[in-house]
């Protein structure tokens, strides 16, 4: 490409080809004419259109202002995120493409592509031979590797001019697992007299091997699509590039990776390594290492090579042998494991006793914040006391038989995963779990909904935290929405279905700390269970019922006035119901739930009980949208009727800053609406689910701009915080009284809830003298289930 074409928009130094001001420049000059690196979509059509197919998403990195993903969506390709680090550009490409091109992207999650297209990316980044030019395209390299869908045949397609340094670094990234071909692309006008041509590489993911033995754990040979044949490009470049491939497939014969490194042999103190790992070519593992930030909470981490990533969406996959994916139990990923990588930082180094260690998460805990968080993780790498922690997960959808088992099946990975002075000594690599050891998972359900995707119903077996024996363990039934990995949709506790009887019985719950075991059978094995909702499983439905506190008053005058009103409440979102019914049989309330998808509810009449409480005229589930019940109480000729809103659903896309709620619920007609419905002594309360502190105060702010307050009361080991909205100002007695700790909230919420279940003939329960912290709640207080529920 020559200068004279685009004089005065190349940079003097080309590595100023690495920065934003360079580029937000660039694109100001250009004036939102667009501008093709490389070629237009005519030349490179017949090569790309049919790794395209319409039904895969595709990225497009480093799109600038080029035509490439609108030709690309107007050829029928309308899953296109592109994603430039010019915001400028960015800004330009959204308003060219917003009412002509809905579906296409310009902002995304760390997520995975079928597809990932750059067109002069690489080059760009990578425009002298520099240290800093190889370190930036490593840094890409790896983000493309990361992102694409572990799927036989997922693709990067790399439009090139193939430059010596530029080749070898992307030949070297792409070895073990891949296979490459270049393609010659036709020359447009402007590039005739370039002395170098633009070259494509389409590099394909290659998950199963065709032989099994030991010659298949290396790369298959790089192929060129052109040949020698000279007239593809320039005579000197064309003898460059198959130089290049040659050396590569010599190394590769022998069984060398170039430029591989082995990133496990020492410790990267401070670092987070994601791994896309098989058992049985461990040797050649792929891998990201990811730095996490000093600060703590931070939702991103940063690479050793400079990359961002979103930690939830970079744990990688070991995969057995003979798996195949689309064998996979339903909506469940192939990979018996998911690994993690922590290499502890200096201070909880300095207190190790080992070099290296695994850490088993139990199964049912893994969407526990201790370990489905990055702050989480490093707490347990560091109470490991070993300087390299490998946090092992063990996925849903398979069986295991034990620790013992797990241990044998993990033994030939970590020990590829550990340090090389570990490999190559005597020193045994402890795998440590918590007293529960891998924990107990029964799968009673798995159903595809049309809505939510797959969702499974499982027994799991978990320690109970705060219990008075030990080592004590229950049984909790879940309904878990696999879109969303880390989000538990609902729990309830278990008790054997031979002591229980309806949901009313009292006596039926376990108290924490006092949990009823499973009969012991064979290995104590599972034994057929109920769930008993005396005591809620989950912190933030507690913290939901901590907060009617607020109201608790008004609705006991009322209940009083009016001759036993129960005070009536709707929940949006059931999930397996057990809030609902909580409300119902413990506190004598009314309560109407709107569920959109009529796959949960069947799963929460099959498994949760909840038909059989259902058949109570004060205890409905409506399939229905919440959205518009809401409009239609608020628009109803009677005065409002409901006491409390409860928003309690998910969006279902994990990607998204806030999974819960939907953003409709936080819409100001939704808000307008749901002020309308609710009585001005009333109470709208909205889950929310976030980890971004951004997500979570514009939720805050959309309720204070039409409540006239809102409180929040969140968990300190969730990732849930609770928003408790009151439509006029609740009175100054409650006022200033609220606690606004999270932790003493909640360890009011514990001492209460006990009380509210065994105290039958109690009408209103005072919270005691001697609460932890009730100086700052005094007055707050819980409805008890009137006699004769």
């Amino acid at each position: 490409m020559s200068k004279n074409n685009f004089s005065g928009l190349l940079p003097s130094n080309f590595e100023e080809f690495r920065s934003v001001d360079y580029w937000d420049g660039f694109f100001k000059a250009r004036n939102q004419k667009s501008f093709e690196w490389y070629g237009e979509w005519k030349q490179l059509r017949p090569l790309v259109l049919p790794l395209v197919k319409p039904s895969k998403a595709i990225l497009v990195v480093g799109c600038g202002n080029s035509d490439l993903s609108a030709d690309m969506y107007d050829e029928g390709c309308t899953h296109i995120t592109n994603v430039d680090f010019s915001k400028t550009v960015i800004k330009e490409m959204m308003l060219k493409n917003l009412r002509k091109r809905p579906l296409m992207k310009w902002l995304f999650d760390s997520s995975s592509f079928a597809v990932i297209v750059d067109k002069g990316g690489l080059d760009a980044l990578m425009g002298e031979d520099t240290a800093g030019s190889e370190d930036a395209g490593g840094k890409l390299l790896a983000e493309v590797a990361r992102l694409l869908m572990y799927n036989e045949g997922a693709a990067y397609l790399c439009v090139t001019l193939a430059q010596t340094h530029v080749l070898r670094k992307l030949l070297g990234a792409f070895q073990s697992g891949w296979s490459i071909k270049l393609h010659r692309v036709p020359p447009s006008p402007d590039m005739a007299g370039s002395p170098l041509q633009p070259v494509l590489a389409v590099v394909h993911r290659c998950l199963r091997q065709q032989d099994s033995g030991p010659a298949s754990l290396g790369s298959a040979p790089v192929e060129l699509g052109f040949g020698e044949d000279p007239a593809c490009c320039n005579s000197e470049q064309l003898a460059d590039i198959v130089k290049v491939v040659k050396e590569e497939n010599a190394a590769r014969a022998l069984g060398k990776e170039q430029d591989k490194g082995d990133i496990f042999a020492r410790l990267h103190p401070g670092s987070r390594i994601a791994i896309p790992c098989l058992p049985f070519a461990a040797q050649d593992i792929r891998a990201r290492v990811n730095t996490a930030p000093e600060e703590a909470g931070s939702s991103q981490e940063v690479s050793s090579n400079g990359d961002v990533g979103v930690d939830r969406d970079s744990q990688a996959s070991c995969y057995p042998p003979d798996s195949q994916e689309e064998s996979a139990p339903l909506g469940n990923c192939s990979a018996r494991f998911s690994a993690i990588v922590l290499d502890n930082r200096q201070e909880a180094s300095e207190r190790a006793v080992h070099e290296c260690c695994v850490f088993i998460v139990p199964q049912g805990r893994e969407h526990e914040w201790l370990f489905a968080t990055v702050e989480g993780q490093w707490a347990v790498a560091a109470d490991c006391r070993a300087k390299r922690v490998i946090l092992v997960i063990l996925n849903r959808g398979h069986t295991f038989k034990g620790t013992a088992a797990v241990n044998r099946e993990l033994s030939p990975l970590v020990k590829n995963l550990a340090p090389a002075d570990v490999r190559e000594g005597e020193k045994k690599i402890p795998i440590l779990t918590t007293s529960e050891g891998i924990g107990e998972r029964v799968v009673l359900e798995e159903a595809e909904s049309s809505i939510n995707g797959h969702i499974s119903v499982e027994d799991v077996k978990v320690l109970l935290p705060d219990a008075e024996d030990p080592g004590e363990m229950q049984w909790l039934r879940r309904m878990v929405f696999t879109s969303n990995r880390n989000l538990t949709q609902s729990e309830a506790y278990l008790i054997p279905a031979s002591a229980a009887g309806t949901a009313q019985d009292k006596g039926r719950a376990p108290k924490k700390g006092k949990a009823k075991k499973a009969s012991k059978g064979k290995d104590e094995g599972y034994v057929p269970m109920v769930p008993s909702y005396e005591i809620l499983a989950s912190e933030y439905h507690s913290a939901m019922v901590a907060g009617l506190s607020l109201i608790a008053e008004g609705l006991l005058e009322r209940r009083r006035r009016e001759g036993g009103d129960p005070g009536r409440v709707l929940v949006v979102g059931l999930g397996g119901g057990a809030l609902p019914i909580y409300l119902h049989s413990c506190l004598g309330l009314a309560v109407d739930c709107v569920e959109l998808d009529a796959t949960v509810v069947g799963l929460a009449r099959r498994h949760f009980d909840f038909a059989d409480v259902c058949s109570q005229p004060s205890l409905t589930a409506l399939v229905g949208d919440g959205l518009e019940v809401v409009a239609e109480l608020a628009h109803a000729p009677d005065a409002p009727s409901l006491d409390v809103l409860i928003v309690d659903a998910g969006s279902g896309d994990a990607s998204l800053a806030m999974t819960c709620p939907p953003a409709a619920f936080l819409g100001e007609d939704f808000l307008e609406n749901a002020r309308a419905a609710v009585r001005p002594d009333g109470l709208v309360i909205v889950n929310c689910v976030s980890r971004s502190a951004e997500a979570f105060s514009k939720a805050a702010a959309a309720l204070q701009a039409v409540f006239a307050e809102v409180y929040e009361l969140g968990m300190d080991t969730d990732i849930n915080r609770v928003l408790f909205a009151a439509p006029a100002p609740l009175p100054e007695g409650v006022r200033g009284k609220v606690g606004r700790s999270a932790n003493c909230a909640m360890q009011l919420v514990a001492k209460l809830l006990p009380l509210a279940a065994s105290e039958a003939d109690t009408a209103l329960l005072e919270v005691p003298p001697d609460a932890p912290l009730v100086t700052q709640m005094q007055a707050m207080k819980l409805l008890d289930r009137p006699s004769g529920k």
